[in-house]
């Protein structure tokens, strides 16, 4: 005989009315295809993108993103990689988006593989959004291939959570 034992049963649209914190919706977008940023002066489209549809506007999203990048650089004597969060065409987070930069000192000439991993929380209100994660150099001697060669992956996750 089966027996189905639990303290709480959720509805499907996350907790009960007047409580917050319940996951409504997880969705998740991996791509090994390489993006290559060679200006440190232009965001450019990781591949990483994901569309969610709220089932209500009062509920938030909590954007996971861990973007793989491989630099090669000639000249200088530090490297690095920025990244950032949009929602639409507009950059999330404090001064126009969210930037993780990993100072790697060379001789000169170097490369070196780097992870980028950063969550956001927001709240998009109602409708359907996209989000998707731009990146580009540390400086002009630096070249970012996102993805790093096809052989490493990078991912977005959306988590909807009723608010």
């Amino acid at each position: 005989m089966s027996e189905l034992r639990t303290n709480k049963i959720y509805p499907r649209d996350g907790l009960v009315s007047g409580a917050s914190g319940g996951i409504i919706q997880v969705l998740h977008m991996t791509t090994t295809s390489d993006v290559t940023a060679n200006d440190h002066n232009t965001w450019v489209d990781s591949g990483l993108i994901q569309n969610i549809t709220m089932s209500s506007a009062s509920n938030k999203v909590l954007v996971t993103v861990h973007l793989y990048t491989y630099l090669s650089c000639s000249g200088a004597n530090e490297i690095g990689a920025y990244a950032r969060l949009l929602r639409g065409s507009t950059a999330l987070g404090d001064s126009g988006g969210i930037s993780a930069y990993f100072p790697i000192n060379t001789a000169g000439s170097d490369d070196a593989q780097a992870q980028i991993p950063f969550q956001f929380y927001d709240t998009p209100g109602a409708g359907t959004h996209t989000y998707k994660v731009q990146g580009k150099p540390y400086n002009a001697a630096t070249t970012v291939t996102m993805q790093g060669g096809g052989a490493m992956y990078s991912t977005i996750t959306l988590m909807e959570v009723s608010g």
